[in-house]
Formats: structure tokens, sequence, C-alpha cells
């Protein structure tokens, strides 16, 4: 197999792919925060799921391909970041296409994507009046119509959005207070919108990115639940070596508004949830194929699972 080399947008790239775990991060990819959290089912953004991804820059016009395996641990936590009897082990299975058309938008780079998750979830709930759960099925599709990133060279700028359709996996119940959202749900029965904006430097190896993304969730209408919109700030700081990409970043996730039953505040205190990610990351470029792993550690959080990441992914060009 031979290796063709092209310089695109200021940054040198191997077989036009060994960015190409761009499309990792292009496209918005789910979380999960439970529905003992304060968000109704799971959180759409994955916090850290864009660190050691230039996400500033996309890659070169072609299509993109990856598949994602990330594993979510945790127990949950109250308004105060004390532990509660429950916990969650959730695996996900993250496969996404991203284009890159061969023509540019207000003199940037022009990208589209899809993504369309699997869930496995299996949930302890009982220390908290609930039950134990094992269930599995499609999320959410995701699509992202348009993304933008211009080349400043050593700094690149992106922005775009993403949008959750109201199509995976539902189901609720009848309780005393109502219909709810059930805890073998596996996607939100809401649609949700997610503007971006992602800052990369990238000069002599070195990757320095942020990354802020916003959910804005539709209410559900079959619980008459509204979850809170919420901010994501991913962070990175790494240096490639060869063919090796490492460093370490995180995630600081906090929700900025309340989440609201049948017109009530929850809680009283809107149940806000935040958290705080940190760990190391690992990519190696073996031409046309990338692989990346990274471990991110759950710091802390308030009102919802102190999940902590495991995650491999592979990248390549179709």
């Amino acid at each position: 197999m031979t290796m063709e080399t092209k310089t695109y947008a200021g940054v040198h790239f191997a077989c036009a792919a060994s960015r190409s775990t761009a499309a990792l991060g292009i496209v918005a990819l789910v979380a999960w925060a439970g529905n003992a959290g304060a968000v109704e089912g799971p959180t759409p953004y994955l916090p850290g799921v864009t660190v050691g991804i230039p996400i500033g820059a996309l890659p070169p016009p072609g299509l993109y391909g990856s598949d994602n395996n990330v594993v979510l641990e945790g127990g949950l936590k109250d308004n105060n970041g004390k532990s509660l009897p429950a916990n969650a082990s959730i695996y996900l299975n993250i496969p996404s296409i991203l284009w890159v058309p061969d023509f540019k938008v207000l003199g940037a780079t022009y990208a589209v994507g899809l993504v369309q998750p699997y869930i496995q979830q299996n949930l302890d709930l009982t220390g908290v009046g609930g039950g134990k759960s094992i269930s599995n099925g499609l999320f959410n599709t995701i699509i992202s119509p348009a993304n933008l990133s211009w080349n400043l060279h050593p700094f690149f700028i992106k922005t775009g959005l993403g949008v959750y359709l109201k199509d995976g996996y539902y189901t609720s119940q009848v309780t005393g207070a109502g219909r709810v959202t059930s805890a073998a749900a596996i996607a939100n029965n809401f649609w949700t919108f997610e503007p971006d904006l992602a800052l990369s430097y990238l000069e002599d190896g070195w990757d320095l990115t942020l990354h802020a993304v916003i959910d804005v969730n539709t209410k559900n209408t079959t619980t008459n639940y509204q979850s809170g919109d919420l901010f994501f700030l991913d962070f990175t700081a790494g240096k490639s070596f060869g063919k090796w990409s490492v460093g370490a970043g995180g995630n600081f996730t906090q929700q900025f508004t309340d989440d609201v039953s049948r017109g009530v505040v929850v809680n009283g205190n809107g149940h806000r949830f935040q958290q705080i990610l940190l760990g190391p990351y690992a990519g190696y470029d073996f031409g046309p194929v990338s692989l990346n792993a990274r471990i991110l550690q759950g710091v802390h959080a308030e009102n919802g699972f102190n999940t902590s990441e495991y995650h491999l992914g592979i990248s390549f060009p179709f």
C-alpha cells in the first residue's frame, strides 16, 4: 500500500485521512446522564467526545467514516455532589459519516455529517426507589447539515449545527405522579438543537483546542417535561510524534436552565446537571486508517451520574 501525502488548509495530511478523526467530533454524539439525573433521559452530547481531535480544522474534501466504542460507568450524585445508591453501566456503538465537498462557503471549508448511535444500558436504581433495568436500542438519529471551518493558520475556527431527531427507542409508564419516562428508554422523546464553536491551534505538531457546545432541548409532550439546556466545553492539549499523537484533555458540563415538570421547577432548584471530566488520550495513524483511544475520569458531578468514559475508535476514508 502506497502512502499519498497532501497539504490542505495549512495542515499536513497522510492519505487525506490522518486527520479524519475530525469526523468523530464534527457531529454531536450521544451521552448518558440517566433518567434519575437532571435531564429527562440521556444528555444529548457526549461530554469529552472531541478530546484529542483538532475539531477546528475540517479534513480535506472527501467522504469519511468512523466507528466508536464507548463504555460509561459511574454512580449517581445528588445536588451537592454526594453519592446516592444508584449505578449505571452503558455501552455505546457510534457509527458516523462525514462528507466534505470540494467547494467553499463564505471562504470556509464546508461539511455535513450523520450519526446513528446504538446503546446498551444496565441500570440499578433500587437504592433511589427505582428498579433494575437492562435494555438496548437505537438512540436519536443525529444530523449535522452545516459545518464551516476557516483557516487562519496556525488557528482554525469551526462553527456548526447538530440536530437530534425524535426517532430513537423510547418508552414511558404511568405512575402515581402521572406518565413518566421509563428507565428502559434508550432515546429522548424530544428534539435537540446543538450549535457549536471550536478554536484549534495547530503548529509544529501541537494541537491546542477548545470546543464549546450548547444543547437546546424541546419539551417531551408525552410526559410534559422540559429538560434544561446545557453548555459543554471540551479542551485538548496534545502533540504529534510521527504517526503517534498523545495528550490530555477534559470536559466541563453545566446545565444553565431549569428542568420543569408539568409547569413546576423540578426539586425547587431546577435539578441542574454539572460534571467535570479529565484524562489522557492517544492516537495512531496507520495510513488510511486511524485509531484513537481516551480515558476520561469523572472528577465531579451534581444531579446526575458521574460516569467515567473509556473510548476506542477507528476512522477511515471511503
